[in-house]
């Protein structure tokens, strides 16, 4: 369970930081 959870935590992070990219992207243009 410990390393499912390792994995499930890091591709969140990963979504989160790949979101914000596309929020700062899309802010940026305007």
């Amino acid at each position: 369970m410990g390393s499912s959870f390792k994995d499930i935590s890091s591709s969140d992070i990963k979504n989160i930081g790949s979101t914000t990219n596309l929020v700062v992207n899309i802010n940026s243009r305007f």
